[in-house]
């Protein structure tokens, strides 16, 4: 039977509770001193990381009363889980959700950017819905994270609001189906799970800084002799790209516009001389807004960037002091420096500013040691290649597996 989510379930909202200030991270860490005189209470956040708890409160209740949702003491909500209950982020990771075992979780706290869902009453669905015989909480955490998690769209900060859940509407099988599909969709979770965790690692491996073996032979520099930077176009906005893109069928030739998402791909431009470009060679895509730091490596090919990326290539008149001989060897090289450049640039970004990498300023005044073409760069190549190959698949893999579960395509 299809049911609106809305009847499923008595909703929390901490932002619905009067005169009870917000437990901020400098709120939870005010009672810090407390913590070792009483248990500990988890504080559930808009924040996916640690299973979203932000921080833990002092268990300030004296006595739990059956079948009271929650009470308060020291201007503190806590939430009793009897049976189990999902929490959804309310702001900013909107819709992801979280299963809430009674067990892990028997009291908690959340501030306002975070949503409770409990079990409603058989017999208060049963009024509108009458096939309705129950609800498996972990069925539908399993069943349905992806597809409400999709249901929040938009640009910016998004938000899981009343407007948008009144408006979902699910079905819900009778509870036998319910717990054999259960066994199924846990499965899928394990396994994604275990995808995320593969992902997790493999990113950290390739954010690692590359250690030169002792006998690799190569100078000291400052960037910028060995590399050439091509500026941004910030003629190339939205507006500005569409305009341009309506004259491409009157050019013989045409240049790929890169943005500064990690998702490069822009558009397509027609090739003038105003702009910033590079034409018929290998380069380096590095993001210098937003994922700052973040480098992609462009095969032969004619480049331009948005406002929020800058492209980096190596000086035709340099390549013999790096003992590169051949366009093969430019591409190895270059392949070299995407993972041997983008830590540090990262470092640059974290030491700078958190959103922003002064690529020019950095690479005319940093030095760093530049190693001559051998077969150890080659060969660190081949291993970076397989990580980023390994990368790539669990992040295919992980979406396809999404795909599968918010489309209902995996079932008993």
């Amino acid at each position: 039977m299809i049911i609106n989510f809305s009847d499923l379930f008595e909703f929390a909202k901490e932002k619905d509770s009067k005169n009870i200030p917000n437990l901020t991270e400098e709120r939870i860490y005010s009672f810090s001193d407390k913590l070792s005189n009483y248990s500990k209470v988890p504080v559930f956040s808009g924040s996916t990381l640690n299973k979203g708890v932000i921080g833990y409160v002092p268990n300030f209740i004296k006595e739990q009363k059956n079948n009271q949702l929650f009470s308060t003491t020291n201007h503190i909500n806590y939430y009793n889980n009897y049976n189990e209950s999902i929490t959804i982020v309310a702001d900013g990771n909107a819709g992801h959700m979280f299963y809430r075992n009674k067990m892990e979780f028997p009291v908690f706290c959340m501030n306002i950017s975070c949503i409770a869902l409990f079990n409603r009453k058989i017999i208060e669905i049963k009024k509108r819905y009458s096939d309705f015989d129950g609800l498996d909480l972990k069925w539908f955490f399993l069943k349905y994270r992806n597809y409400i998690l999709n249901q929040v769209k938009g640009e910016g900060v998004q938000h899981f609001t009343k407007k948008i859940y009144k408006n979902i509407y699910i079905e819900v099988p009778k509870l036998e189906i319910q717990k054999k599909e259960k066994k199924v969709l846990k499965k899928a979770y394990e396994l994604e799970d275990k995808l995320n965790k593969l992902n997790k690692m493999l990113t950290k491996l390739s954010h690692k800084y590359l250690v030169m073996p002792k006998d690799v032979v190569g100078d000291v520099h400052i960037i910028n002799y060995f590399l050439k930077h091509t500026s941004r176009n910030d003629v190339l906005s939205k507006e500005g790209l569409y305009l341009r893109s309506k004259d491409l069928d009157k050019f013989k030739e045409k240049i790929t516009v890169a943005s500064g998402s990690n998702d490069w791909f822009y558009g397509y431009t027609p090739k003038k001389k105003d702009l910033h470009y590079i034409a018929n060679k290998p380069c380096l895509h590095v993001i210098t807004r937003g994922q700052a730091g973040k480098i992609h490596f462009f095969k032969q090919g004619t480049y331009a960037t948005n406002t929020n990326a800058m492209l980096l290539t190596l000086k035709d008149e340099k390549l013999a002091e790096l003992n590169i001989t051949s366009e093969e060897e430019q591409k190895e090289y270059l392949k070299f420096l995407k993972f041997y450049l983008e830590p540090f640039f990262r470092k640059c970004v974290s030491q700078a500013d958190l959103s922003v990498l002064p690529l020019t300023e950095i690479i005319s005044k940093e030095t760093l040691f530049f190693p001559k073409m051998d077969n150890n760069i080659k060969e660190s190549v081949k291993v970076f290649d397989k990580l980023t190959n390994a990368l790539e698949t669990t992040k295919i893999l992980k979406k396809e597996l999404s795909n599968l579960t918010s489309k209902e395509c995996l079932s008993s």
